[in-house]
Parts: C-alpha cells; sequence; structure tokens
C-alpha cells in the first residue's frame, strides 16, 4: 500500500490546477480502497479476473483516442491478431494502459514526426505488453527514482502515476518496467497468461 506524507501532498497540491487536484484526489482513492475491496471479495476471483487483454487495450486507445488526434500523434499498433487471454482486473488494468499512453503523450509533446508504438508478446512465461514513444527519453539521473512517489521530471506532473500503476498491476501479480530503448521511452506490463483450458 501506499504510504502518503501529508506534508509532502500538501507542497504538491499548492502548485496545482483544481483539476489536477481532482485527478490526484481520485488516484488516492482509488489506490487507497483496493485493499479493502480484496478483503472483501469471496467470489469466484479466477473467473472474475480472466480478462481478454484487447478489452483493456482497445479501452484505454478509445479514451486516449482524441488527444492522439490532437497532438498529430500516430499510432503503431504491432498487434498482429487477438492477444492473450491474461489474469487481471479489466478496469484497473485500463486504468494503468492509460497512463502509460498519457505519459508518452506528455513526452511528445515538442517532438516532431510524433509516434506511439504498441506491441504484444509472450516470452518468459508472460504476455508482456511494450509501450514505447520517440520523445526525448527518460534522463539517466531520473530513471532510478521513476517509481519513487512524488518524483516527476514535469513541471506539472504529480509523481504518483507510475507508483500507483505498478501496485495496481501487483495486485494480480503483474510488473511495470522501464526498458533501455535507442530512442524515446518504453514501458513494459508483464501479466500473467490464463492458461487454455483453465
Amino acid at each position: 500500500m501506499l504510504r502518503l506524507s501529508n506534508i509532502r501532498i500538501g507542497a504538491r497540491l499548492a502548485m496545482m490546477s483544481g483539476v489536477t487536484i481532482l485527478l490526484v484526489a481520485v488516484l488516492i482513492v482509488s489506490q487507497l480502497m483496493t485493499g479493502a475491496q480484496i478483503k472483501q471479495a469471496n467470489i469466484n476471483t479466477d473467473r472474475r479476473t480472466d480478462l481478454a487483454l484487447d478489452a483493456a487495450l482497445d479501452g484505454a486507445l478509445m479514451l486516449v483516442g482524441p488527444r492522439l488526434g490532437r497532438q498529430g500523434v500516430r499510432l503503431e499498433d504491432g498487434r498482429a491478431g487477438p492477444s492473450p487471454r491474461v489474469r487481471a482486473d479489466a478496469m484497473r488494468l485500463e486504468q494503468v494502459f492509460v497512463n502509460l499512453l498519457h505519459n508518452a503523450l506528455e513526452a511528445l509533446a515538442q517532438a516532431e514526426r510524433p509516434c506511439v508504438r504498441l506491441s504484444v508478446a509472450r516470452a518468459g512465461g508472460r504476455v508482456r505488453v511494450r509501450i514505447e514513444d520517440n520523445g526525448p527519453g527518460i534522463d539517466p539521473a531520473a530513471r532510478e527514482h521513476l517509481f519513487t512517489p512524488f518524483f516527476t521530471t514535469r513541471a506539472q506532473g504529480v509523481g504518483l502515476g507510475l507508483v500507483i500503476s505498478r501496485d495496481i498491476l501487483a495486485e494480480f501479480g503483474g510488473t511495470l518496467e522501464a526498458l533501455d530503448a535507442a530512442r524515446g521511452a518504453a514501458f513494459e506490463v508483464a501479466l500473467e497468461p490464463m492458461e487454455e483450458g483453465a
């Protein structure tokens, strides 16, 4: 569970707009409620978390689609066919993908011929979703702090998106990692696959 410092939150909120504050509040409440929801869930969990990965990806792409268009960002969708089924919560996994896509779009604000690349593959017993951009990339000095609460390189950044995304994925056995990229930034979500017949 994410532990929040009241002093650090106050300092951040003092620099944010009303809309940004509302977004932060939603993210924090969502994160804090998760533990209680999991403890109360006594239904058939395996059935509840059998998810068609494409549903979460396509939902996220629909939500960020208008911004892709406004910024003139080209989307390269590398999915060659239906993606595997995974163990995850549909709405929360979609939230992770939306956050990663918005991060990519933020990085592409000043890029020439901006592009976001999406790919899905199975490797090492996991289903791996990679989201890449051709923006300026991640400063090496900032890389080791990417998953530190309230660390951000953006003037209007909150510094919680990646932390919350990582914690959401951990709830159903997934991981989030920043990868080395020749250009731009690349993040990979690794998920547990649903075996056929499970």
